[in-house]
């Protein structure tokens, strides 16, 4: 079982959750919770440019310097 959290850490609450088996698709999960005006932080095991396309769509996305593209 895997917990997904959307976390507001102006007041460190849960805004959005999501359960799922252990070994779920979490990029699928994180696909549901995408909204404009929020941060993400991904680490390269989300490294998908459909995903990434989706994010850019709902806002502004920032890359490392040496990101491949």
């Amino acid at each position: 079982m895997k917990l997904h959290l959307e976390l507001d850490i102006n007041n460190w609450v849960p805004t959005e959750m999501g359960v799922t088996e252990g070994n779920g698709n979490e990029k699928e999960v994180f696909r549901k919770f995408i909204k404009s005006n929020k941060f993400y932080v991904l680490d390269n095991g989300y490294a998908r440019y459909d995903l990434f396309e989706e994010i850019a769509r709902n806002g502004r996305v920032r890359l490392r310097d040496n990101a491949v593209r």
